[in-house]
């Protein structure tokens, strides 16, 4: 997944054009435009922000992403992932991850492990 689309798919749900984001959240219309064309990562909070605007939640942000990040014997795992996100509670607001290096590691740990199951190409005797 990509974060900006993401954010631009629920912002345009809501209805809001960049501009209505803008004045709803108080951030700049550029950043909510670097944002959706993935030149930014959203905090945390300045994700919470925008999508409460949306009328949206982290756990709906999230929602279709978060099984593909476990393997199929940690489904609990997510099940309490989704539970706080769900959940809204205060200490959640606070934590300032960086989403998009987050989605970016799993997305390579993966490419490793596809590469691994590929057999090996031979190169042809010159």
């Amino acid at each position: 997944m990509e974060i900006g689309h993401r954010l631009k798919q629920i912002r345009n749900k809501s209805g809001h054009t960049q501009d209505s984001l803008a004045e709803a959240t108080g951030l700049r219309r550029a950043h909510i435009q670097k944002l959706e064309t993935n030149v930014h990562s959203p905090t945390i909070n300045t994700l919470e922000v925008l999508l409460k605007a949306c009328e949206s939640t982290l756990a709906e942000f999230f929602k279709s992403e978060i099984p593909q990040c476990f393997p199929d014997g940690q489904k609990d795992l997510h099940e309490k992932l989704h539970d706080i996100l769900s959940a809204g509670e205060p200490w959640t607001t606070g934590i300032t991850v960086n989403i998009e290096a987050i989605h970016k590691d799993v997305q390579i740990r993966k490419r490793k492990e596809q590469k691994k199951l590929r057999p090996s190409k031979e190169r042809k005797a010159g």
